[in-house]
């Protein structure tokens, strides 16, 4: 919490001071992807940069290579396991599958217990990802994907439990993913969950996409949802969370929001390692690999 603290401090103050002087707003860019991206990657090491400004490296949170694991891959494979006890199919949802992918890390784990989990990526053509699900789930205990490949078209009834492993700053689009799963001919009740590390960006961007979804009312079906994605504007969380953080509001402590018992919206995790990124980041919808 400290570093991610420190850190997402300087980064903003670096930001605001080349927009000032230099009349560049692009290191914006890199502290709003640093204060989402950082805690779910700190399995790994990082360097933060922009242009010739700065760099800043950032070690790892995590020893990797002994086997040390995050609380929030933990809670996942735990979400899994129990489902698999239960005889239900988990999709989970990633944000981070461009340049830097977390994606293979949460398959190794999986994996590595036995899981059959597989990835879908944005190469497969998509005409052919729903015919590509439909053969192989049979097969497959978890469907790791960005929600952008799935928010409009497919039919993944075959998943009962959905993870948000990350949260994404676009409420069209997880109600979209959400819809996915929720649609006629599925047979079993629908687990959503949100993994969400506290006090951190995520926690309160947690917080404003909720209020969105309400304001769509999600229930109301795929139509009221698709009629509201032209006006899920791609910039309108960072500049919200950029005026945040220049009036000095702090980030959402989740457990004050809800109590100690959160098993309704998912679980809290305190933020304690991170993640750098690069500048051209902050929408990885079309750069996906």
């Amino acid at each position: 919490q400290e570093r991610y603290d420190q850190m997402s401090g300087k980064l903003f103050n670096q930001a605001a001071s080349i927009a000032a002087n230099k009349k560049d707003g692009g290191g914006y860019s890199v502290w709003y992807s640093f204060i989402r991206r950082w805690p779910s990657a700190a399995f790994r090491p990082d360097v933060l940069s922009y242009k010739s400004y700065y760099q800043y490296p950032m070690e790892a949170a995590i020893n990797s290579q002994a086997g040390e694991t995050l609380p929030k891959e933990d809670k996942l494979l735990a979400i899994v396991q129990e489902n698999i006890h239960r005889g239900r199919k988990t999709l989970v949802y990633v944000e981070q599958t461009g340049t830097r992918d977390i994606r293979t890390r949460l398959l190794e784990l999986l994996q590595q217990v036995g899981i059959r989990a597989e990835l879908l990526n944005s190469s497969m053509k998509a005409a052919k990802r729903e015919k590509w699900i439909k053969e192989n789930s049979s097969q497959l205990d978890v469907l790791i994907v960005n929600p952008a490949l799935v928010e409009t078209g497919l039919d993944l009834v075959m998943f009962s439990t959905i993870i948000f492993y990350e949260i994404g700053d676009k409420a069209a689009r997880m109600a979209q993913a959400m819809m996915r799963v929720c649609r006629l001919g599925q047979k079993n009740e629908v687990d959503v969950h949100y993994l969400v590390w506290n006090k951190t960006a995520e926690s309160t961007i947690f917080q404003e996409i909720g209020k969105a979804l309400k304001q769509m009312k999600v229930l109301a079906g795929d139509e009221a949802i698709g009629a509201l994605m032209e006006d899920d504007d791609d910039d309108d969380m960072r500049r919200r969370m950029i005026q945040m953080a220049m009036s000095g509001v702090g980030y959402q402590d989740l457990g004050e929001l809800f109590g100690e018992d959160f098993t309704m919206f998912g679980e809290v995790f305190e933020d304690d390692g991170g993640y750098g990124s690069d500048e051209d980041e902050e929408d990885e919808g079309p750069e996906l690999n």
